[in-house]
């Protein structure tokens, strides 16, 4: 999530958007908030109420979804992953501008 942190504010300002679901159930929320804080995480993060569609059912945690403006998957991909590349910053980058 760190790597996540860091290519938000270096596309703050484009037109992409970056939302973190947790699957922590709601007596977990305190734990949330808090894990948030103390990392300084600044995306929005939101507990579904409720099932996920089944295209976001994920086989393990963290799975990482690119979704396009019009609800396309673009991508995902399972495991752990470091995203503030400038591959990626130009993948979005280039996403945005569709």
């Amino acid at each position: 999530m760190p790597g996540i942190q860091s290519l938000s504010e270096k596309l703050k300002g484009e037109q992409v958007e970056f939302i973190m679901l947790s699957v922590d159930k709601d007596p977990a929320l305190d734990k949330v908030k808090s894990y948030l804080e103390n990392n300084q995480f600044t995306f929005p993060v939101f507990m579904p109420n409720g099932y996920l569609p089944e295209q976001f059912q994920v086989p393990s945690i963290p799975t990482t979804f690119i979704v396009s403006k019009d609800g396309k998957i673009l991508m995902k991909e399972v495991g752990t992953r470091n995203y503030d590349t400038d591959k990626m910053v130009n993948f979005l980058k280039e996403q945005a501008s569709k």
